[in-house]
C-alpha cells in the first residue's frame, strides 16, 4: 500500500489543469489522456481522485499490477489447476503485442481455466 509520502509525490504531478484530454468512464472509474511534455506522441495517463486529476506513474502501475498478481495467486491457485498470476500475465502480453482490450475482454472475460 502506498504511503502518504508517496501520495503527495503524485500531487506534484498536478501541473496539468483540465485540457482536451479524452475522459474514459466505467462504472466506478475515470481516467484519461492528456498531451505529455515529451512531444507530440506523448500522453499522460490521469486518474480522477476526489475531483482532482492525478498523474499515473508506472511505479503506481506495478504496485498496482503486484497488488493483482498476489491476489490472483490467492484466489486462483496454481496448486489446484488454476492459472493464478499467469492469467492476468498472459492478458498484459497479449496486449503489448497488440491486442486491443476489448478483443482480450471478448475472448477471455475473467475466465481462470485451466
Amino acid at each position: 500500500m502506498l504511503g502518504w509520502k508517496k501520495q503527495m509525490i503524485n500531487f506534484k504531478h498536478l501541473v496539468r489543469e483540465i485540457n482536451a484530454g479524452e475522459t474514459v468512464n466505467n462504472i466506478y472509474i475515470q481516467f484519461r489522456q492528456i498531451q505529455g511534455y515529451k512531444g507530440q506522441e506523448d500522453k499522460i495517463l490521469q486518474l480522477n481522485t476526489f475531483g482532482r486529476w492525478i498523474n499515473i506513474t508506472i511505479p503506481d502501475i506495478l504496485t498496482i499490477l503486484d497488488t493483482l498478481f498476489q491476489n490472483e495467486d490467492k484466489v486462483y491457485p496454481i496448486s489446484i489447476g488454476k492459472k493464478g498470476r499467469w492469467f492476468l500475465f498472459d492478458l498484459i502480453y497479449q496486449l503489448a503485442h497488440g491486442h486491443s482490450v476489448d478483443e482480450l475482454m471478448l475472448k477471455y472475460g475473467d475466465k481462470h481455466d485451466s
